[in-house]
This record gives structure tokens, C-alpha cells and sequence, in this order.
């Protein structure tokens, strides 16, 4: 009787073992179609501007007067509460140019549709004051930010 339990559990251990193997080898599953948000391509981006209620970064492209290059810079404008705008400006590095010429076209997982009001209340989309305004070469695209949701 000993015996034919020992078998039973051995058995039982190898299929599971060949299941867990089969799963961990699983190549994942390739995602839905992305659905494109904003088509452009390389070098359409002129400026990316992102405002909150308390500051506004924007990255532009300017060209040097002296030298004729085009260099993009970051400029940081942070309301303060009685005084004028705290404003920074300063030159980006050659990785935000990599990072904005990857940016092209912009693409989603999956496209949300037409939002009830519900879901735009959920997505955090009715009492949003954070936006992302893209300034192109055929005129800007803004974006309302909603707030964090759950998942990707």
C-alpha cells in the first residue's frame, strides 16, 4: 500500500515539475497592435513643454547666434507665492537630443476610446491642470494628464 502512494506522489511531482518547466520556458504573448498618438519622425519635435500648477519645464531648441548650431535647452519656471517666477535655463545634454529623436513617433499599448465621465474621473482627467504641449514643424499637439492609475 506504501508503495503504490509513493508512486502516486512521485508521479504527481513530475507532472508538476514539467508543468512549471513548460511555463517558465513560455515565450510571452505578443501585445496588441500599439495605436499611434502622435505621428512624426525624427526632427519634427521643436519644443516640449510641461506645465503643473506650480512650474513649467520647457525643452526648446534655440541656434547659437556666434556658431550656428542648434543645442537644446531646459528652461524650469517655478511660481512663487508673493515674489516674481524663479527661472533657471541651462544647456541639455547630447542625451535628451538621443532621448527626443527615440520619441517619434508616439505610440500607446491600446487605444482608450471615447471616456465616460466616470472613467475620465477615474483616469484622474476632470480636475487635471497637468498638460504636455508639443510643438512640431505643422503646429502644437496638447495633452491633458490624468493621475497615476493601476497597471501599465
Amino acid at each position: 500500500m506504501k508503495r503504490v502512494s509513493l508512486v502516486l506522489y512521485l508521479g504527481i511531482l513530475l507532472v508538476s515539475l514539467a508543468l512549471a518547466y513548460l511555463t517558465w520556458v513560455e515565450k510571452p504573448k505578443k501585445p496588441g497592435e500599439k495605436v499611434t498618438i502622435l505621428p512624426c519622425k525624427k526632427g519634427d519635435v521643436l519644443e516640449l513643454t510641461y506645465e503643473t500648477k506650480d512650474q513649467t519645464v520647457t525643452f526648446s531648441k534655440k541656434k547659437s547666434r556666434y556658431s550656428g548650431e542648434s543645442s537644446w535647452w531646459v528652461e524650469i519656471a517655478r511660481a512663487a507665492s508673493e515674489a516674481p517666477p524663479v527661472i533657471e535655463v541651462f544647456k541639455a545634454n547630447d542625451r535628451l537630443q538621443a532621448g527626443i529623436d527615440k520619441f517619434c513617433p508616439w505610440k500607446a499599448l491600446r487605444s482608450l476610446g471615447k471616456l465616460e465621465a466616470g472613467k475620465q474621473e477615474e483616469f484622474g482627467l476632470t480636475e487635471s491642470v497637468e498638460s504636455l504641449i508639443i510643438q512640431r514643424a505643422t503646429g502644437p499637439r496638447a495633452f491633458r494628464l490624468g493621475a497615476t492609475t493601476f497597471g501599465p
